[in-house]
Order: C-alpha cells, then structure tokens, then sequence
C-alpha cells in the first residue's frame, strides 16, 4: 500500500514538473516577444521623431518659398504691361 502511495505521489510530482517545464518555457517565449515589441516600438518611436524634423522642414522650405513668390509677384507687378 505505502509502494502504491508512492507511485502516485512520483506520477504526481512528474505531472506537476511537466507542467512547470511547460509554463517556463511559455514565459520565455512571451520575455522574447516582449523584447521585440519593446525593439519596434522604440524604432517606431525613432522614425516618428525623424518625421516630425522632416515636416518641419518642409514646412518651413514651404513659408519660404511662398514669401519669395510673394517678393517676385511684387516685382512683376512693377513691370507689368498695361
């Protein structure tokens, strides 16, 4: 009867050892997945910003541009002919 205690209690331990096996391995496999969003997120974040620098530029390149029209249709004007 002890022997047959035993057996169980040994199947048992092996059953709950599977199944610690089993969750570590999950939680490795989620770290890992957790690294690489962290990874892409951040690369994400990098690209955002550089798009927001270009934006910018064009932006401002834009101002500029349409004050120089401005500054040439001024000119224009002055030798329009009527």
């Amino acid at each position: 009867m002890i022997m047959i205690a035993l057996t169980k209690i040994t199947t048992q331990i092996e059953s709950v050892q599977s199944v610690t096996d089993s969750v570590s391995i999950s939680t490795k496999e989620q770290a890992s997945a957790l690294r690489e969003i962290n990874i892409n997120l951040v690369n994400l974040s990098e690209q955002s910003s550089e798009n927001v620098v270009g934006a910018e530029k064009i932006a401002t390149s834009a101002a500029i541009t349409a004050e120089s029209l401005k500054d040439m249709n001024t000119k224009i004007q002055r030798y329009k002919i009527e």
